[in-house]
């Protein structure tokens, strides 16, 4: 079965719908193909991607592959999660750039967190959260979950804050 790169994931190409469900929209920039790696299908100076966004191995290589979409959506993660932009062209500064050295030595999630939110997140979401981003950015690509791993991954933590939130601050389930 061929595989599809999106090559653009980023906050403005998803959308929510009435029940809140996400959905990847703009698949202009997609690729199709059989094997692991997809080249793009125009000339090698047009490149995938939005500023920010971009996977660091596909800009060295030119070889879109699936995990090139799992590190734009660790990007859009690291987004969600703290506020801050992909990328600022006032300071050409990048999110992941930025945040690299905390992501490498696995800091406290609430040292990530937007301070806008104040108080008002699971500590323990936000510790999976940036854990996910963390993997999906990683530098070498194979060592990158697979989209399936991170939707699994993502379930699972909303799972456990839906069962955490059926119980009182004494463990017992609320009515």
């Amino acid at each position: 079965e061929p595989q599809v790169v999106h090559g653009d994931v980023k906050a403005s190409n998803v959308l929510l719908d009435a029940s809140m469900s996400a959905k990847l929209c703009d698949f202009g920039s997609a690729r199709m193909g059989f094997s692991a790696a997809v080249r793009p299908r125009s000339s090698a100076h047009t490149m995938l991607g939005s500023p920010g966004y971009v996977d660091p191995h596909y800009i060295r290589s030119g070889v879109v592959t699936k995990k090139t979409d799992v590190y734009s959506f660790g990007v859009l993660l690291l987004e969600l999660l703290t506020g801050i932009e992909a990328f600022c062209p006032v300071e050409g500064r990048l999110l992941t750039g930025v945040l690299a050295p905390r992501l490498k030595a696995a800091c406290d999630a609430r040292m990530l967190v937007d301070e806008r939110l104040g108080s008002a997140y699971d500590a323990g979401e936000a510790s999976a959260v940036a854990a996910l981003a963390a993997s999906c950015v990683g530098q070498n690509p194979s060592l990158r979950p697979s989209m399936g791993d991170v939707v699994r991954t993502l379930e699972q933590s909303a799972q456990g804050s839906i069962l955490a939130a059926g119980r009182g601050s004494d463990g017992q389930g609320k009515l």
